[in-house]
């Protein structure tokens, strides 16, 4: 399905504050014209842990280099659905800032065999403790992250 023809020519797609939720992620995961995507924008969009799924099994995604999901619903859950999804390989810059993330999304995190070529972390307003972060500096990626943006 082509959610429309011309998105096979577009590298950055911004829905950020569009309310889709996880029906609306369903719909574009299943477009067959994200082939060109290199930034993904969803944040603000009520997509919780299914709408994480089937962006993970459906998306065609081969360019993506930017997956934005701040302030979703995704918490620990959808965090480990998208750790252990190879495309989180891809990317580069990953955005999880508000989230109701804990210390067990961290952990798959710090657990995910896909990540390789991450340069960009956010996990701003997130609820996981200093065992979760320990977790993502043991990890062999952790020292190629060149911004990490945390609370204070």
């Amino acid at each position: 399905m082509s959610l429309l023809p011309q998105l096979a020519r577009v590298k950055e797609l911004d829905l950020g504050g569009n309310e889709i939720g996880d029906m609306g992620l369903f719909a574009l995961a299943e477009s067959s014209s994200l082939q060109q995507l290199e930034v993904l924008d969803l944040s603000d969009n009520y997509i919780g842990p299914d709408g994480v799924r089937a962006l993970t099994l459906a998306a065609d995604c081969p360019s993506l280099l930017s997956l934005n999901l701040y302030i979703n619903g995704l918490e620990d859950e959808g965090v480990q659905i998208l750790s252990h999804a190879p495309l989180l390989g891809q990317l580069r810059h990953l955005m999880l800032g508000d989230n109701a993330i804990g210390d067990e999304g961290l952990f798959a995190l710090a657990s995910s065999p896909h990540i390789q070529q991450l340069d960009t972390l956010s996990l701003i307003g997130n609820d996981f403790t200093k065992a979760g972060l320990d977790a993502l500096k043991g990890t062999v990626w952790w020292e190629r992250v060149k911004e990490l943006e945390l609370d204070d």
